[in-house]
């Protein structure tokens, strides 16, 4: 622009000084001259204008980019901030996690102690339990000899063991009484009860056995009746249905009036048989 301004004022100057000389037919070239200049000043007020509306929007620009920097300057100081924060918390959350698995491990240690003094504890229960075994196999043992003087006891302690569900005992307690005391009237019920004791335990095949060592060896017996039903209800268990059920009516047949024979009659409407 300042070199515009000289420009104008050379040109001003000649017209001046071209004026005050004596040859008066260069007015041609002093009014193409003017006119360029009249150009030559549009140009230069067309520059002005530009250069103006350049600066505003310079300085614009240059406030819009410090506004930005300061702004950029003001985020990256959260940021900052905040990454220590969180480095503040990690540090913290590290710290916390170190101090839980310092306690897990003060809980781990505790409970191999503890789970060291339980397994003390078991083996002690168990070799008490041994010795308590022991003891128990030869009493056991000592109750398995019936009285010889005394059949009434030697039965009492058989049937105790059947009451007791100890049906292996029982078993064992009734067999001897009837090796020592099978001359007593009692010794169909023993043998009745060694077959309840079998079927007590689902062994079937065992029982009905029994039931019928009842009825081969002591048909007089106060227990036929019921050796009679219970073999019916044993054959049925045993899968042998036509058997059982013959079995069952035979009860019904030979003692119409007891007990038993109206159970028999129960367990036949139930199969569909009566």
């Amino acid at each position: 622009m300042q070199r515009y301004r000289y420009l104008v004022f050379a040109t001003i100057l000649f017209l001046i000084v071209g004026a005050s000389l004596p040859n008066s037919n260069d007015k041609e070239l002093i009014i193409r001259l003017q006119g360029e200049i009249l150009v030559l000043q549009r140009q230069i007020r067309d520059l002005q204008e530009s250069f103006d509306k350049w600066h505003v929007k310079s300085e614009t620009s240059l406030n819009n980019l410090s506004s930005a920097s300061e702004t950029s300057g003001r985020t990256l100081s959260s940021i900052e901030d905040k990454l220590q924060r969180n480095q503040g918390s990690q540090n913290n959350a590290v710290a916390g996690v170190n101090a839980h698995l310092a306690k897990i491990s003060e809980q781990v240690s505790l409970n191999n102690q503890q789970t060291a003094q339980m397994n003390q504890q078991i083996s002690s229960l168990r070799q008490s339990l041994q010795e308590y075994q022991q003891k128990l196999r030869e009493k056991e043992a000592s109750d398995l000899k019936p009285d010889p003087n005394d059949p009434e006891m030697a039965f009492a302690q058989a049937y105790l063991k059947y009451k007791n569900s100890e049906y292996g005992a029982a078993i064992n307690l009734f067999r001897n009484y009837l090796s020592v005391f099978g001359q007593y009237e009692k010794a169909d019920d023993a043998a009745f009860w060694i077959a309840e004791s079998f079927a007590a335990q689902g062994r079937f095949t065992e029982a009905l056995s029994e039931y019928n060592n009842v009825l081969t060896k002591y048909p007089n017996g106060d227990r036929v009746i019921s050796a009679r039903l219970k073999k019916g209800v044993t054959l049925l268990r045993l899968e042998r249905r036509q058997e059982g059920v013959e079995a069952l009516k035979a009860v019904i047949n030979l003692y119409p009036n007891s007990h038993e024979s109206e159970m028999a009659r129960s367990e036949l409407t139930r199969l569909g048989e009566m």
